[in-house]
């Protein structure tokens, strides 16, 4: 809970460094669907330049990060389900050579699911 909290501090705050940012809701909706996505897929559902602050003289750095997640439709009224839990849309995770784990509660990853028209 407090990797999850610390996330979504950080995405509020305007963080940069290892930020990953979901370009949509189809692909938060994929992302979410799974705890874990292997860095070949990642590296095709997300953009490039994301993956720059994970690096040092071009190879990747494992470690820490956090996955923003794209805006929820919908204004306040959408977001009530997550309030309790974030305020901004945020995951928190671990990113190294065989892909991108996500740390937040299941509950959590299939509630941002629901929000982003997932199952």
């Amino acid at each position: 809970r407090i990797c999850q909290e610390g996330a979504t501090f950080l995405v509020e705050a305007g963080a940069t460094r290892r930020v990953l940012r979901c370009p949509s809701s189809q692909v938060a909706c994929q992302l979410l669907g799974r705890r874990s996505t292997p860095l070949a897929r990642l590296l095709e559902l997300l953009r490039p330049e994301d993956f720059a602050s994970f690096g040092c003289d071009g190879k990747l750095v494992p470690g820490a990060a956090i996955l923003a997640l794209p805006p929820l439709v919908g204004g306040a009224a959408a977001a009530d389900e997550l309030q309790t839990e974030a305020s901004a849309p945020a995951v928190a995770a671990l990113l190294d050579h065989s892909g991108l784990v996500l740390l937040a509660d299941v509950d959590i990853l299939e509630c941002y699911a629901r929000r982003y028209g997932g199952g």
